[in-house]
């Protein structure tokens, strides 16, 4: 699961924040992004993250999903 500080009361992370809480850099978390391989949204010019997709995607690549 996602940091609790990371995720608490949040519905969506930035990719900054997507990458912290994932241990990754931000590059290669906006390359996930970009690619399409990690779910996210485009809201205007930024991109966020949605926490549960981003749960699933862990758990999808950790085999616990």
């Amino acid at each position: 699961m996602i940091k609790k500080m990371d995720a608490q009361n949040k519905l969506a992370l930035s990719i900054p924040q997507a990458a912290d809480a994932l241990g990754l850099s931000e590059t290669f978390t906006r390359q996930l992004v970009y690619s399409g391989e990690l779910p996210a949204v485009k809201v205007g010019r930024r991109w966020i993250v949605p926490v549960n997709a981003l749960d699933r995607w862990l758990a999808e690549r950790t085999g616990e999903g």
